[in-house]
Protein backbone atom coordinates (compact mmCIF):
# COMPACT_ATOMS: atom_id res chain seq x y z
CA UNK A 1 0.00 0.00 0.00
CA UNK A 2 1.05 3.58 -0.61
CA UNK A 3 1.55 6.14 2.16
CA UNK A 4 -1.75 7.82 1.23
CA UNK A 5 -3.64 4.53 1.33
CA UNK A 6 -2.12 3.63 4.70
CA UNK A 7 -2.93 7.10 6.06
CA UNK A 8 -6.54 6.66 4.94
CA UNK A 9 -6.74 3.29 6.69
CA UNK A 10 -5.29 4.83 9.86
CA UNK A 11 -7.74 7.73 9.73
CA UNK A 12 -10.69 5.35 9.44
CA UNK A 13 -9.36 3.24 12.32
CA UNK A 14 -8.89 6.33 14.50
CA UNK A 15 -12.46 7.40 13.72
CA UNK A 16 -13.68 4.07 15.11
CA UNK A 17 -11.60 4.63 18.25
CA UNK A 18 -13.17 8.09 18.70
CA UNK A 19 -16.69 6.72 18.22
CA UNK A 20 -16.06 3.95 20.74
CA UNK A 21 -14.77 6.47 23.27
CA UNK A 22 -17.92 8.55 22.75
CA UNK A 23 -20.05 5.49 23.49
CA UNK A 24 -18.06 4.78 26.65
CA UNK A 25 -18.39 8.44 27.67
CA UNK A 26 -22.21 8.20 27.53
CA UNK A 27 -22.20 5.01 29.57
CA UNK A 28 -19.87 6.54 32.16
CA UNK A 29 -22.13 9.55 32.49
CA UNK A 30 -25.10 7.35 33.37
CA UNK A 31 -23.00 5.35 35.82
CA UNK A 32 -21.47 8.52 37.31
CA UNK A 33 -17.97 7.31 36.51
CA UNK A 34 -15.25 9.77 35.58
CA UNK A 35 -14.28 8.98 31.99
CA UNK A 36 -10.72 10.29 32.27
CA UNK A 37 -10.03 8.19 35.35
CA UNK A 38 -11.52 5.11 33.71
CA UNK A 39 -9.40 5.51 30.56
CA UNK A 40 -6.30 6.17 32.66
CA UNK A 41 -6.96 2.95 34.56
CA UNK A 42 -7.65 1.15 31.27
CA UNK A 43 -4.38 2.27 29.68
CA UNK A 44 -2.43 1.50 32.83
CA UNK A 45 -3.81 -2.05 32.83
CA UNK A 46 -3.19 -2.58 29.12
CA UNK A 47 0.35 -1.16 29.17
CA UNK A 48 1.39 -3.15 32.22
CA UNK A 49 -0.03 -6.44 31.07
CA UNK A 50 0.20 -6.45 27.30
CA UNK A 51 -2.19 -8.85 25.60
CA UNK A 52 -1.74 -8.89 21.84
CA UNK A 53 -5.09 -10.33 20.79
CA UNK A 54 -7.77 -9.33 23.27
CA UNK A 55 -8.51 -7.71 26.63
CA UNK A 56 -9.46 -10.57 28.96
CA UNK A 57 -12.60 -10.70 31.09
CA UNK A 58 -10.48 -10.63 34.24
CA UNK A 59 -8.67 -7.46 33.18
CA UNK A 60 -11.87 -5.70 32.20
CA UNK A 61 -13.46 -6.64 35.49
CA UNK A 62 -10.36 -5.39 37.31
CA UNK A 63 -10.72 -2.01 35.58
CA UNK A 64 -14.45 -1.60 36.17
CA UNK A 65 -14.55 -2.97 39.70
CA UNK A 66 -12.38 -0.13 40.95
CA UNK A 67 -15.16 2.31 40.01
CA UNK A 68 -18.03 0.62 41.85
CA UNK A 69 -18.54 0.58 45.60
CA UNK A 70 -18.46 -3.20 45.83
CA UNK A 71 -17.29 -5.83 43.46
CA UNK A 72 -20.42 -7.02 41.62
CA UNK A 73 -21.32 -10.65 42.01
CA UNK A 74 -22.01 -12.86 39.01
CA UNK A 75 -24.72 -15.46 38.40
CA UNK A 76 -24.12 -18.90 36.94
CA UNK A 77 -24.14 -17.44 33.41
CA UNK A 78 -21.39 -14.97 34.23
CA UNK A 79 -23.68 -11.91 34.37
CA UNK A 80 -23.22 -9.36 37.12
CA UNK A 81 -25.93 -9.35 39.79
CA UNK A 82 -27.36 -6.14 41.15
CA UNK A 83 -30.67 -5.11 42.57
CA UNK A 84 -30.79 -2.28 40.09
CA UNK A 85 -31.29 -3.95 36.71
CA UNK A 86 -30.49 -0.84 34.69
CA UNK A 87 -27.29 -0.24 36.62
CA UNK A 88 -26.27 -3.83 36.01
CA UNK A 89 -27.09 -3.48 32.33
CA UNK A 90 -24.92 -0.36 31.99
CA UNK A 91 -22.05 -2.10 33.78
CA UNK A 92 -22.32 -4.93 31.25
CA UNK A 93 -22.35 -2.40 28.41
CA UNK A 94 -19.20 -0.80 29.76
CA UNK A 95 -17.63 -4.25 30.11
CA UNK A 96 -18.34 -5.03 26.43
CA UNK A 97 -17.26 -1.62 25.16
CA UNK A 98 -13.86 -1.82 26.84
CA UNK A 99 -13.27 -4.99 24.84
CA UNK A 100 -14.35 -3.25 21.63
CA UNK A 101 -12.19 -0.23 22.45
CA UNK A 102 -9.15 -2.46 22.82
CA UNK A 103 -9.92 -4.09 19.46
CA UNK A 104 -10.23 -0.83 17.48
CA UNK A 105 -7.16 0.63 19.22
CA UNK A 106 -5.17 -2.47 18.29
CA UNK A 107 -6.22 -2.16 14.65
CA UNK A 108 -5.35 1.55 14.63
CA UNK A 109 -1.95 0.79 16.16
CA UNK A 110 -1.21 -1.79 13.48
CA UNK A 111 -2.03 0.69 10.70
CA UNK A 112 0.12 3.29 12.44
CA UNK A 113 3.08 0.90 12.50
CA UNK A 114 2.63 0.06 8.81
CA UNK A 115 2.37 3.74 7.92
CA UNK A 116 5.49 4.61 9.90
CA UNK A 117 7.38 1.77 8.25
CA UNK A 118 6.44 3.07 4.80
CA UNK A 119 7.29 6.66 5.78
CA UNK A 120 10.69 5.50 7.01
CA UNK A 121 11.30 3.88 3.64
CA UNK A 122 10.37 7.06 1.80
CA UNK A 123 12.40 9.29 4.10
CA UNK A 124 15.56 7.22 4.29
CA UNK A 125 18.45 8.54 2.23
CA UNK A 126 18.83 6.24 -0.75
CA UNK A 127 22.23 4.96 -1.92
CA UNK A 128 22.35 6.86 -5.25
CA UNK A 129 24.00 4.23 -7.41
CA UNK A 130 21.63 1.44 -6.33
CA UNK A 131 18.62 3.73 -6.74
CA UNK A 132 19.84 4.79 -10.21
CA UNK A 133 20.27 1.14 -11.18
CA UNK A 134 16.70 0.39 -10.10
CA UNK A 135 15.39 3.51 -11.81
CA UNK A 136 16.85 2.19 -15.05
CA UNK A 137 15.25 -1.19 -14.33
CA UNK A 138 11.95 0.62 -13.73
CA UNK A 139 12.13 2.41 -17.08
CA UNK A 140 12.97 -0.83 -18.90
CA UNK A 141 10.10 -2.62 -17.15
CA UNK A 142 7.54 0.02 -18.13
CA UNK A 143 8.84 -0.04 -21.71
CA UNK A 144 8.52 -3.83 -21.75
CA UNK A 145 4.95 -3.73 -20.49
CA UNK A 146 4.07 -1.33 -23.30
CA UNK A 147 5.58 -3.74 -25.83
CA UNK A 148 3.84 -6.69 -24.22
CA UNK A 149 0.54 -4.80 -24.26
CA UNK A 150 0.94 -4.16 -27.97
CA UNK A 151 1.74 -7.83 -28.55
CA UNK A 152 -1.34 -8.82 -26.53
CA UNK A 153 -3.53 -6.59 -28.71
CA UNK A 154 -2.04 -7.92 -31.96
CA UNK A 155 -2.56 -11.50 -30.82
CA UNK A 156 -6.11 -10.66 -29.79
CA UNK A 157 -6.86 -9.29 -33.26
CA UNK A 158 -5.63 -12.48 -34.97
CA UNK A 159 -6.97 -14.98 -32.41
CA UNK A 160 -10.16 -15.94 -34.27
CA UNK A 161 -8.36 -16.58 -37.56
CA UNK A 162 -5.52 -18.46 -35.89
CA UNK A 163 -7.96 -20.57 -33.90
CA UNK A 164 -10.00 -21.32 -37.01
CA UNK A 165 -6.86 -22.52 -38.80
CA UNK A 166 -6.02 -24.71 -35.84
CA UNK A 167 -9.51 -26.25 -35.71
CA UNK A 168 -9.20 -27.28 -39.34
CA UNK A 169 -5.74 -28.76 -38.98
CA UNK A 170 -4.46 -32.28 -38.46
CA UNK A 171 -2.78 -31.09 -35.27
CA UNK A 172 -6.17 -30.38 -33.73
CA UNK A 173 -7.34 -33.91 -34.51
CA UNK A 174 -4.15 -35.39 -33.03
CA UNK A 175 -4.41 -33.20 -29.94
CA UNK A 176 -7.97 -34.36 -29.34
CA UNK A 177 -6.96 -38.00 -29.75
CA UNK A 178 -4.10 -37.62 -27.26
CA UNK A 179 -6.30 -36.19 -24.49
CA UNK A 180 -7.38 -38.73 -21.84
CA UNK A 181 -11.10 -37.90 -21.68
CA UNK A 182 -13.71 -40.36 -23.00
CA UNK A 183 -16.01 -37.57 -24.12
CA UNK A 184 -15.25 -36.18 -27.59
CA UNK A 185 -16.75 -32.84 -26.57
CA UNK A 186 -14.44 -32.56 -23.54
CA UNK A 187 -11.40 -33.46 -25.65
CA UNK A 188 -12.32 -30.76 -28.15
CA UNK A 189 -12.87 -28.21 -25.38
CA UNK A 190 -9.53 -28.88 -23.65
CA UNK A 191 -7.66 -28.99 -26.95
CA UNK A 192 -8.91 -25.45 -27.70
CA UNK A 193 -8.09 -24.30 -24.15
CA UNK A 194 -4.55 -25.69 -24.41
CA UNK A 195 -4.11 -23.99 -27.77
CA UNK A 196 -5.28 -20.66 -26.35
CA UNK A 197 -2.98 -20.96 -23.34
CA UNK A 198 -0.03 -21.62 -25.64
CA UNK A 199 -1.12 -18.83 -28.00
CA UNK A 200 -0.88 -16.26 -25.19
CA UNK A 201 2.11 -17.84 -23.44
CA UNK A 202 4.23 -14.68 -23.71
CA UNK A 203 1.54 -12.45 -22.20
CA UNK A 204 1.80 -12.24 -18.42
CA UNK A 205 -1.25 -11.83 -16.20
CA UNK A 206 -0.41 -8.26 -15.19
CA UNK A 207 -0.38 -7.18 -18.84
CA UNK A 208 -3.87 -8.60 -19.23
CA UNK A 209 -4.97 -6.63 -16.16
CA UNK A 210 -3.73 -3.24 -17.38
CA UNK A 211 -4.86 -3.53 -21.00
CA UNK A 212 -8.38 -2.59 -22.05
CA UNK A 213 -9.26 -3.68 -25.60
CA UNK A 214 -12.01 -1.84 -27.44
CA UNK A 215 -14.26 -3.90 -29.74
CA UNK A 216 -16.55 -2.71 -32.50
CA UNK A 217 -19.50 -4.56 -34.00
CA UNK A 218 -19.40 -5.62 -37.64
CA UNK A 219 -22.88 -6.07 -39.09
CA UNK A 220 -21.68 -8.05 -42.12
CA UNK A 221 -20.64 -11.11 -40.13
CA UNK A 222 -22.45 -10.27 -36.89
CA UNK A 223 -19.28 -10.24 -34.77
CA UNK A 224 -17.27 -7.91 -32.55
CA UNK A 225 -13.67 -7.18 -33.54
CA UNK A 226 -10.84 -5.59 -31.52
CA UNK A 227 -10.02 -2.18 -32.99
CA UNK A 228 -7.83 -0.43 -30.39
CA UNK A 229 -6.40 -0.74 -26.90
CA UNK A 230 -5.35 1.41 -23.97
CA UNK A 231 -2.94 0.79 -21.10
CA UNK A 232 -3.82 1.82 -17.56
CA UNK A 233 -0.68 3.89 -17.03
CA UNK A 234 -1.54 4.79 -13.44
CA UNK A 235 -1.84 1.15 -12.34
CA UNK A 236 1.28 0.21 -14.32
CA UNK A 237 3.50 2.94 -12.88
CA UNK A 238 2.19 2.40 -9.35
CA UNK A 239 2.91 -1.34 -9.48
CA UNK A 240 6.41 -0.96 -10.95
CA UNK A 241 7.26 1.83 -8.50
CA UNK A 242 6.21 -0.40 -5.60
CA UNK A 243 8.31 -3.26 -6.97
CA UNK A 244 11.25 -0.89 -7.37
CA UNK A 245 11.12 0.12 -3.69
CA UNK A 246 10.76 -3.50 -2.59
CA UNK A 247 13.79 -4.48 -4.66
CA UNK A 248 15.83 -1.64 -3.18
CA UNK A 249 15.11 -2.53 0.43
CA UNK A 250 15.48 -6.24 -0.26
CA UNK A 251 18.97 -5.66 -1.66
CA UNK A 252 19.98 -3.32 1.17
CA UNK A 253 18.66 -5.80 3.72
CA UNK A 254 20.60 -8.66 2.11
CA UNK A 255 23.83 -6.63 2.09
CA UNK A 256 23.25 -5.47 5.67
CA UNK A 257 23.04 -9.06 6.87
CA UNK A 258 26.63 -9.54 5.69
CA UNK A 259 28.29 -6.28 6.65
CA UNK A 260 25.97 -4.45 9.04
CA UNK A 261 25.30 -0.77 8.53
CA UNK A 262 26.40 0.39 5.06
CA UNK A 263 28.92 3.23 5.11
CA UNK A 264 30.50 3.22 1.63
CA UNK A 265 29.00 2.36 -1.76
CA UNK A 266 31.19 4.60 -3.93
CA UNK A 267 32.86 1.58 -5.56
CA UNK A 268 29.62 0.44 -7.13
CA UNK A 269 28.92 1.17 -10.79
CA UNK A 270 26.31 0.39 -13.44
CA UNK A 271 27.73 -1.24 -16.58
CA UNK A 272 26.67 -0.34 -20.15
CA UNK A 273 24.49 -3.44 -20.02
CA UNK A 274 22.63 -1.97 -17.05
CA UNK A 275 24.18 -4.31 -14.47
CA UNK A 276 25.12 -3.25 -10.95
CA UNK A 277 28.64 -4.38 -10.01
CA UNK A 278 31.34 -3.46 -7.51
CA UNK A 279 31.94 -3.31 -3.77
CA UNK A 280 30.02 -2.13 -0.72
CA UNK A 281 31.70 -1.59 2.64
CA UNK A 282 29.97 -1.66 5.99
CA UNK A 283 30.50 -1.71 9.70
CA UNK A 284 31.30 -5.44 9.71
CA UNK A 285 33.21 -5.86 6.47
CA UNK A 286 32.87 -5.70 2.70
CA UNK A 287 30.97 -7.50 -0.06
CA UNK A 288 31.31 -7.74 -3.82
CA UNK A 289 28.15 -7.20 -5.84
CA UNK A 290 27.68 -9.07 -9.10
CA UNK A 291 24.56 -8.71 -11.25
CA UNK A 292 23.38 -11.23 -13.83
CA UNK A 293 20.74 -9.74 -16.11
CA UNK A 294 18.52 -11.04 -18.89
CA UNK A 295 15.48 -10.12 -20.95
CA UNK A 296 14.30 -6.74 -22.09
CA UNK A 297 12.77 -7.94 -25.38
CA UNK A 298 9.11 -8.60 -26.25
CA UNK A 299 8.70 -12.01 -24.70
CA UNK A 300 10.76 -11.52 -21.54
CA UNK A 301 10.82 -8.53 -19.21
CA UNK A 302 14.25 -7.24 -18.16
CA UNK A 303 15.17 -8.95 -14.93
CA UNK A 304 18.28 -9.56 -12.92
CA UNK A 305 19.80 -11.59 -10.11
CA UNK A 306 22.20 -9.94 -7.68
CA UNK A 307 24.91 -12.13 -6.18
CA UNK A 308 26.57 -11.01 -2.96
CA UNK A 309 30.08 -12.30 -2.15
CA UNK A 310 31.80 -11.56 1.14
CA UNK A 311 35.40 -10.39 0.73
CA UNK A 312 38.15 -10.19 3.32
CA UNK A 313 40.25 -7.31 2.07
CA UNK A 314 39.27 -3.72 2.76
CA UNK A 315 39.00 -0.78 0.39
Amino acid sequence: MTVNELQEKLNLANEKVTKRLETIKKICKKLEIDLDELIEKYHFTVNNDFEPYYLSNAKREEIISSFVSEKPERDENGNWLDENYHYNFKISELFDNLYKLYEVERVAKNWEIKLQKELNKDNIEKIPIIWDFLTEWEEKSIEWYHKNSELYFELNKKEDLELDDYLHSEKYIKDCMNLPYTSITRNQYYAKENWKRNYYKYIDNFTKQIVRIKHEYNELDNKYYPVSYTVNEEVLKKAVDKEKKEKYFDLVERVTKYIGEINDAKHLSVSPQGELNGFISGKNGKVRIETISAGGYNIQRFHYRVLIHRVKDSL
